[in-house]
């Protein structure tokens, strides 16, 4: 046998092929009946046994035997290339030596920054990073990031009491200053706009740590941005959950001390920053912006910014911007004062005071979102094509995107990640499936012509109507 890479001569063992050159590694052959998986894990240790762990770092020969391995496993294998599209696989190889508590916190900052990214499911995300991970060599996934543990929540309001306070929240004119009922708890209106209004729990809601544990970190990965996007989020009924706005914000530096707050991100759920805090409480943001040598911001509108627990007790309360070092954030006193030095992210007893940005209307708030959960809209406000959820189903099935990512104006490179050279897996994958999905006549050539979910739909729009 001759490498066609470097010219070497060599006879495979009898009855055997080899996959890989013995005098420069290239890729020669696959095994003519490789391995069939059913997991990643499984299928990633295989191909690892099969042509050595170097081949789990090199996109495009691990591409070529991976679908041979894991031919059911479709979405995995496109996370997977997002994973490569990040520059993740690397990073997990210069991590092998880092203690596991360390590997766990850079495994919460890369699944997020998929989901910011590329919009993947963050447990899918999870599942095929841990796999890549522990095969390359990293210490087991910690049991509370394979099942989380439970922990107790709220006894859910009867329904008389439950149907009540969204009657509450419908029919009232919501005014800056409002306490409204919606879920389980009462929040304080801090702004309206938009037919939105910004709203953060009057109480103290539970106590919990920044981060698991002292290290340098930022909102975007810390462990409490991913509970109150996860598990709180998840607390509330679809109804309220539709009403609950998903927003860009910013993240900025400590103005104090200049430390990065780190980038923006796409939250549902969240704490307010220091800005927020001093403008939204009074009129404190005039002391924010001057140079000062104390720890915290005291002044007249501390009361205003008091807030107690469940028991009616007083509590600090954690705000997302930093401290005066990389391992502390901002919070807010029992007193009230803003301290913009800092606590510890690994203090388990900080206050959560939630905020979000809840959609007003009432019965017209939920009309849209039964309308866009069927057929989304555009930002123009035109209904959305007649293909659109098909087209969005296909997209979410072949890369594991959650559902409100997908969009009419989403680009296919920029947002979707699509890899639009010709012939590329991606392009053959999608026109494969679209043709076999809603029957109609499309070529890769045609498809790499296309910038966006809405032309994708146009195209199959028009190949319907003409038939």
């Amino acid at each position: 046998m001759k490498c066609p890479k470097c010219n070497g001569e060599f006879n495979p063992p009898q009855g055997m092929s080899i996959a890989n050159c013995p005098f420069c590694q290239e890729a020669l052959v696959k095994p003519a009946n490789p391995q069939k998986c059913t997991t990643m894990s499984e299928a990633l240790g295989a191909i690892s046994s099969a042509f050595g762990r170097d081949i789990l770092l090199k996109p495009e020969r691990l591409r070529a035997y991976i679908a041979d391995y894991l031919p059911d496993g479709k979405v995995e294998r496109n996370i997977l290339g997002n994973l490569f599209k990040a520059g993740i696989p690397g990073k997990i190889d210069a991590a092998c030596g880092k203690l596991p508590q360390e590997q766990q916190q850079l495994a919460v900052r890369f699944v997020n920054q998929l989901k910011d990214d590329f919009g993947l499911d963050k447990e899918a995300a999870a599942n095929v990073l841990w796999a890549l991970a522990e095969t390359l060599g990293w210490s087991k996934r910690p049991v509370a990031e394979i099942a989380p543990e439970q922990e107790s929540t709220p006894t859910p309001a009867p329904v008389v009491e439950t149907q009540r306070a969204e009657r509450r929240v419908e029919a009232q004119s919501v005014n800056v200053g409002d306490v409204i009922s919606f879920g389980e708890f009462n929040w304080r209106v801090l702004d309206v706009q938009d037919g939105k209004a910004l709203i953060i729990s009057e109480e103290v809601i539970e106590n919990k740590a920044y981060f698991f544990v002292q290290s340098d970190i930022t909102w975007e990965e810390c462990e409490l941005r991913d509970y109150l996007n996860g598990e709180f989020y998840n607390s509330f009924g679809q109804t309220e959950k539709s009403r609950i706005a998903e927003i860009r914000i910013d993240n900025p530096n400590n103005p104090w001390c200049g430390k990065n707050g780190g980038n923006a991100t796409n939250d549902r759920i969240f704490l307010l920053s220091l800005d927020e805090v001093c403008r939204y409480f009074g009129d404190s943001i005039t002391n924010l912006n001057k140079d000062h040598h104390e720890d915290n911001i005291s002044d007249r509108n501390d009361a205003a910014r008091i807030a107690k627990d469940s028991r009616g007790k007083t509590s600090m309360w954690w705000l997302r911007s930093p401290g005066f070092h990389s391992d502390s954030a901002a919070f807010v006193c029992h007193n009230g004062s803003v301290n913009v030095y800092g606590y510890s992210v690994d203090t388990d007893d900080g206050g959560v005071r939630p905020a979000l940005w809840l959609k007003l209307g009432g019965s017209e708030t939920k009309a849209v979102a039964r309308e866009t959960a069927s057929q989304p809209k555009t930002e123009q406000g035109k209904a959305a094509s007649p293909s659109f959820k098909k087209v969005a189903e296909i997209f979410i099935e072949e890369f594991g995107f959650d559902y409100e990512f997908v969009r009419m104006e989403a680009d296919l490179v920029d947002d979707l990640g699509v890899d639009l050279g010709v012939n590329t897996g991606d392009v053959i994958q999608l026109v494969a499936a679209f043709r076999e999905e809603l029957d109609v006549e499309m070529t890769e050539d045609d498809f790499v012509k296309m910038r966006t979910v809405g032309d994708v739909c146009t195209y199959i729009d028009k190949f319907i109507t003409s038939r």
